[in-house]
């Protein structure tokens, strides 16, 4: 139900934001917006009260196809909102063909199967045993994991979907994480490229559960865009994914895999000026640690994963 205050309170919560350096967005359902009646009326005037109470961007959502009716919202979505210096986040929509080049104010877009996935199983299993209802077996079967997001499919993402431009794939789900480890989730902060880059996590659990307290300090610093990406040559789609992303001087590694394996990062990408690396890793109790390596030059820096999962390391 919509408060009769909403632009009125809008405007009072981006003010707030503003003086706290934060932008806000916010969420719409995409037929809301999609009467294209005189050239889009009803989504222009939407946008124009967005930016006038200084709102910095719309997520707009659940177009779920790709005919010519979404195409065509899409399109005039991202022109009147560029019109109005607003950033954009499509969801519940089709993978980018690079309309980005065209419209920069596409910060990023879902098109992606995501981690949400895990949420959504986990709430209706608990909902139908809530009402005393057995699950549809054509939606849930209880005890089979291919209904949660798998760690082959993450670590087949950056080669797949992730090459097709910035993916918001809602990142670091820790207590729901699919059968997947605590530094797979956090290192899925990297591995796919997302310049607003959602954490799928409650800011509780983030800030007060020792067992991911590491996860806060990459976070924190963590860059949403960056000056050089490299793929490491142990990469296998759908196996292992390990990719280098460095911002100015630092840079930042990443991986998952499925089975144990150990990762190996080149001497050649160790900056001739680093000596040491910070590297947050699953400890054997399921929580993240993190520990400090020394960098001998020029030799190479290995780091051991277990089954299903991952993590980061920071050079600088």
């Amino acid at each position: 139900e919509e408060r009769p205050d909403k632009w009125k309170f809008l405007h009072e919560l981006a003010g707030y934001a503003q003086s706290r350096g934060v932008g806000l967005f916010v969420w719409r359902h995409w037929e809301k917006l999609n009467d294209p009646a005189d050239d889009y009326r009803q989504m222009r005037g939407f946008l124009d009260s967005v930016a006038a109470v200084g709102i910095k961007g719309v997520k707009v959502d659940f177009m779920n196809g790709e005919g010519i009716r979404q195409i065509d919202f899409n399109t005039h979505l991202l022109k009147n909102a560029a019109r109005r210096r607003l950033l954009v986040n499509l969801h519940g929509c089709q993978k980018p063909t690079g309309e980005i080049r065209t419209y920069p104010n596409e910060i990023t877009r879902e098109g992606v199967r995501g981690i949400e996935l895990n949420r959504i199983t986990a709430n209706y299993e608990k909902r139908m045993r809530d009402e005393g209802r057995t699950p549809d077996p054509d939606r849930y079967v209880p005890g089979d994991e291919n209904q949660n997001i798998p760690a082959s499919h993450n670590a087949a993402l950056p080669f797949t979907r992730g090459v097709l431009g910035a993916a918001d794939y809602t990142p670091v789900a820790f207590t729901m994480p699919g059968g997947t480890t605590a530094a797979h989730q956090l290192a899925f902060a990297l591995l796919l490229d997302s310049p607003l880059l959602t954490i799928a996590e409650n800011p509780f659990v983030l800030s007060g559960d020792e067992r991911y307290r590491p996860a806060l300090d990459i976070i924190r610093r963590l860059p949403t865009v960056w000056d050089e990406t490299v793929v490491l040559p142990q990469s296998e789609i759908g196996r292992l994914a390990v990719i280098a992303r460095r911002k100015g001087g630092t840079w930042y590694i990443a991986g998952v895999n499925t089975a144990p394996a150990a990762v190996t990062i080149p001497a050649g990408l160790i900056p001739a000026t680093a000596r040491k690396a910070q590297i947050v890793r699953d400890a054997a109790d399921g929580s993240l640690q993190t520990t400090e390596v020394a960098l001998p030059a020029p030799e190479p820096l290995s780091v051991q994963l277990p089954e299903n999962g991952g993590f980061i390391a920071v050079l600088e």
